[in-house]
């Protein structure tokens, strides 16, 4: 189960609240979204096999929807239906599209505000710091054992979560990965979209979820931004 381990590493999970205390809208589908761009099917490297993988194994529909310069989904029409039910139950983002330019920010718009109006989450994976409120931070590739952090129980409310449990071995077992995050917290999750010069600036808290044993510290590897 190599491939569904991998699946954990490198994300964050962002978790949506209601606005202005309005009543949340309700999904219409038991489906989930993978969002990607063309490295998402052609780069080894950033491909969504394993995420496409795991979600089929877990017996969950999805659908996938390529982003790129002459492919611009309606983002509106693609969250919502015309009764104003939500379509997805939840977001996986592969690579990080917020963080490299590859959405505007009337897009990301209309993504954080289905999140908050339907209770959505999104997890992206192949995050940089910045924009998930940390410090940039040296990295370095290592091969450790990757673990559940102290807080991640609570966060993620799964009895199967367990503070400090491995969830991938040490050796020949663990898995390489280059570990990034463990700057300060900036209190702030900051998108630099190039094309505008402009900078999306947003109050965030993120908690670790996922850990690397490293020297001299534990590294981050997941978090849930709120």
């Amino acid at each position: 189960m190599a491939w569904l381990r991998s699946a954990l590493l490198l994300l964050a999970v962002v978790a949506a609240s209601g606005v202005d205390a309005q009543p949340l809208r309700k999904v219409s589908r038991n489906y989930v979204l993978i969002l990607t761009d063309s490295s998402g099917l052609t780069n080894k490297q950033k491909n969504i096999d394993f995420l496409q993988a795991a979600l089929s194994s877990a017996g969950q529909y999805f659908d996938v929807v390529v982003v790129g310069k002459k492919q611009r989904p309606n983002f509106a029409t693609l969250l919502w239906n015309a009764d104003g039910t939500g379509r997805y139950k939840g977001i996986i983002m592969y690579p990080h599209l917020e963080g490299n330019n590859a959405l505007t920010p009337a897009e990301i718009g209309i993504l954080w505000d289905y999140q908050a109006k339907a209770a959505v989450r999104t997890v992206m994976y192949g995050c940089t710091p910045g924009p998930l409120g940390f410090a940039k931070a040296p990295a370095g590739a290592t091969k450790k054992k990757i673990y559940w952090s102290d807080d991640a129980p609570a966060l993620l409310g799964s009895p199967g979560v367990k503070a400090g449990a491995a969830v991938t071995g040490a050796g020949k077992n663990a898995v390489s990965i280059t570990p990034g995050l463990a700057g300060r917290p900036l209190g702030t999750c900051n998108l630099y979209y190039k094309p505008k010069k402009l900078t999306i600036v947003s109050p965030c808290t993120s908690t670790p979820i996922l850990m690397v044993a490293t020297t001299p510290a534990a590294r981050v590897v997941g978090m849930k931004i709120r």
